[in-house]
């Protein structure tokens, strides 16, 4: 009787701390999970790199030309020797503010032989010459106008109604015989870029030229030309 009261004393004890253990479980089961939401990572946008500027090629730069201009002479009479033309061919290399090139042409001016006294009936016909020479040149090398000065030496080779006898193994044919000199020319010009690397070109030309086997004396005139330039 004695061992019965024992243990119904602990288990009267117990009892309550297991109830409340099992309530808390309940209440703990009944709740609704606590759920914890992550927001969705953006998503990185891939850099767009930079597109770098374009640069100006550096170092020495090609450059070309063809001018047509109008040569007239001076001090000569204006109603004999008539305004002409002249076809200018010019290529080089430039390091900026300095140029160097060769250049070719040829140019043609009317003679009026009526015009001279007891010259009636003689006609007119073409003072012609062939050209080649070197030249430097001085230029500001802005984007979009460029001036600049030329300076060349020419090799000139002139006709004017003189011709002569070429023979081959069968036969012989009349050519034109053309005679020598030296001469200079000054270019003082401005080239205005229209698109990319195409710029107008106009400006005038001081030339001179010695007697050589040709001229009594030393002979000048101006050009005014205008063409088209490249450059590279």
């Amino acid at each position: 009787m004695r061992h019965l009261l024992i243990i119904a004393f602990v288990v009267a004890i117990a009892t309550p701390s297991v109830v409340a253990e099992a309530q808390v479980v309940i209440r703990r089961s009944g709740e609704a999970p606590v759920t914890t939401t992550q927001e969705p990572a953006q998503a990185e946008q891939p850099q767009q790199e930079a597109t770098p500027a374009p640069q100006q090629r550096r170092g020495p730069h090609r450059f070309g030309s063809f001018t047509i201009g109008v040569p007239l002479f001076n001090d000569v009479p204006s109603e004999v020797v008539r305004p002409g033309a002249n076809l200018n061919f010019r290529g080089g290399m430039d390091f900026g503010f300095f140029g160097a090139f060769v250049q070719a042409g040829t140019m043609w001016n009317p003679i009026d032989l009526n015009q001279l006294p007891g010259g009636r009936g003689l006609g007119r016909s073409p003072l012609h010459r062939l050209y080649f020479g070197l030249g430097a040149r001085l230029q500001y090398p802005h984007e979009r106008f460029r001036p600049y000065v030329d300076l060349a030496l020419n090799f000139n080779f002139w006709n004017f109604r003189e011709t002569g006898l070429a023979c081959g193994f069968w036969y012989c044919s009349s050519v034109n015989t053309y005679r020598f000199s030296v001469g200079w020319e000054t270019r003082l010009g401005l080239q205005i870029v229209v698109k990319g690397p195409i710029a107008i070109d106009l400006g005038t030309t001081f030339a001179f030229t010695y007697q050589g086997d040709f001229f009594a004396e030393p002979q000048y005139w101006l050009e005014p030309y205008l063409g088209i330039a490249t450059r590279f």
